[in-house]
């Protein structure tokens, strides 16, 4: 099991699957390195596949918490120019898309996994362009509270070091579960979602309020 909450659980096979369909939609749209792809949902489980699957485009995710988000949406659109943005729900949509530039496609998640590939496609399935180290791997916000909210390049090859770290600090393995208790718009809780992912363990949302120390 590689995601679960509650009673909900993703196997390794099927996030990885999902993953694939997620990347293989967005290079559908011509979106790969030097794009950015903006993943706007709730914290938890849910977004997980289309941030693997930004990846795997080789794009640059920004990670955006619906419930927080950390820079309003016009504002992330002009930033980073993006032509796409993926959200985690059609109800997700109300928050602020009636505002955007006509140009920018707003996808769910859904609708995306829900695609069909084309023959050729399929058969080519994962044969992707690799970015080169130096390619943006994802664009973090800050909390702004020094003014306007500033977005924080990170490239491929400081993610890649980071995840070596991390890693080699914390190893951890099939048989271990991590309570995934930051959200994925910040810096470590992205780099504790992919560190812990690329090791093979569990990863676990509680459905349980915050403070409910117990039921987590």
């Amino acid at each position: 099991v590689a995601l679960s909450c509650g009673p909900n659980r993703k196997t390794y096979r099927q996030l990885v699957d999902e993953a694939e369909r997620i990347a293989a939609a967005l290079s559908r749209r011509g979106i790969g390195p030097g794009c950015y792809v903006p993943v706007i949902g709730e914290r938890g489980p849910t977004v997980v596949p289309a941030i693997l699957g930004v990846i795997a485009a080789g794009a640059a995710i920004v990670p955006i918490d619906a419930s927080e988000p950390a820079v309003e949406f016009p504002e992330l659109v002009a930033d980073t120019e993006a032509a796409c943005l993926i959200l985690d729900e059609e109800e997700t949509q109300a928050l602020g898309s009636e505002s955007l530039a006509p140009q920018v496609e707003v996808c769910t998640i859904a609708g995306l996994l829900g695609e069909e590939a084309s023959v050729e496609e399929k058969m080519h399935q994962g044969i992707r362009p690799t970015p080169a180290r130096e390619d943006l791997c994802y664009l973090i916000y800050t909390s702004g509270s020094s003014g306007r909210p500033k977005g924080v390049m990170i490239e491929h090859q400081s993610m890649d070091n980071t995840l070596r770290w991390r890693c080699e600090t914390v190893p951890v393995n099939q048989n271990d579960r991590l309570l995934m208790l930051l959200s994925h718009q910040f810096d470590a809780g992205l780099g504790l979602l992919l560190s812990s992912l690329i090791q093979g363990a569990q990863l676990v949302w509680s459905d349980a309020k915050a403070s409910n120390v117990d039921a987590m």
